[in-house]
């Protein structure tokens, strides 16, 4: 019967309920969530004020109650996330199931609509390289620790691109799943462009050899691509 007690309860069930409201955001529209969200904090503050207002006795014991169960969470969610930020820092986890690596100017479109098809049929992520290509670092970095399988879609320009060339090389290292998409304007490359590695990639190898990257392992990378351990669809 402590209604300081009631009301200290009801403002923690609204705060945990906007808390869980803002994660899976119940509403298509973005106005909506927020609206919902700003609704609910001034529901909880609605009841402090009245609180406030009105003469409510309450008990020290039902005070100093609530206050240990308040504190007590309050240092288990910063453990939480500090257990969780360590663990992140120390052992990445993928962000997204698939990385999709293409030359935006031959396929930019076909690529943006695998990516749309995967998230919907397989509710996957999908990582789309021509969505961030300001930095390299960023992007390399995003190929070795933050995905599952990489997908290669071949066009006429892919293998002469720089930057999809250092996303099939740092995919390779670190072991990704790998799958390459024949479409019909791709062809193989000879073996004299191999042979000529300097002249292969759009602009000469310079840009890549800053992220460690030489002409060798662009060629090496490539070899391991077309190999028979590498999945192949011909589209």
């Amino acid at each position: 019967d402590d209604a300081a007690l009631q009301i200290g309860l009801m403002c923690f069930v609204i705060f945990a309920f906007a808390t869980i409201q803002q994660q899976i955001r119940p509403w298509r529209c973005d106005r909506a969530n927020t609206v919902d969200a700003v609704l609910s904090m001034c529901l909880a503050l609605l009841l402090i004020c009245g609180s406030l207002a009105s003469d409510i006795q309450s008990s020290d014991k039902a005070i100093h109650v609530v206050g240990t169960i308040t504190f007590v969470l309050f240092l288990l969610v910063v453990a939480f996330e500090i257990v969780r930020a360590v663990h992140t820092h120390l052992r990445p986890r993928p962000h997204y199931d698939i990385f999709v690596s293409h030359a935006k100017e031959d396929c930019g479109a076909r690529a943006r609509l695998m990516k749309l098809q995967m998230e919907q049929r397989g509710r996957h992520r999908v990582f789309l390289d021509s969505d961030d290509l300001r930095n390299l670092d960023t992007l390399l970095d995003t190929v070795k620790d933050h995905v599952d399988h990489v997908v290669v879609l071949l066009t006429r320009a892919t293998l002469h691109r720089p930057w999809c060339a250092a996303e099939i090389v740092m995919a390779l290292r670190a072991n990704k799943r790998i799958t390459a998409v024949w479409t019909q304007s791709f062809q193989p490359l000879k073996d004299e462009e191999l042979d000529n590695p300097a002249s292969l990639l759009d602009g000469g190898p310079a840009m890549l050899a800053e992220y460690g990257i030489s002409c060798s392992d662009v060629v090496d990378s490539y070899k391991r691509l077309f190999s028979s351990t590498t999945r192949t669809i011909k589209v």
